[in-house]
């Protein structure tokens, strides 16, 4: 923008538990609740896609930790693919 304001503006993402997401995402997601959104605001829109995801479809943890972590990291790979259509 002109003048450089704007440098330090938060950008919001939204993200959908949609069956598509879902699919995508496979079974590590424990119980999600499915046609549900979270917005996240943020620095970046990688980051601010990652944290909705994780907010939304990681928000139930499992018992078996390595799967948490799956599913986080899941969120920060489908963000990212995101972004570069």
């Amino acid at each position: 923008q002109a003048g450089g304001e704007g440098a330090s503006a938060f950008v919001c993402e939204r993200v959908c538990t949609t069956d598509k997401l879902l699919r995508t995402l496979g079974g590590l997601a424990k119980d999600p609740a499915p046609n549900t959104c979270v917005t996240v605001c943020g620095v970046s829109s990688s980051d601010a896609c990652t944290e909705a995801c994780q907010r939304a479809v990681c928000v139930n943890a499992h018992q078996v930790p390595s799967w948490n972590d799956q599913c986080l990291r899941s969120c920060t790979v489908e963000c990212q693919r995101l972004a570069t259509r």
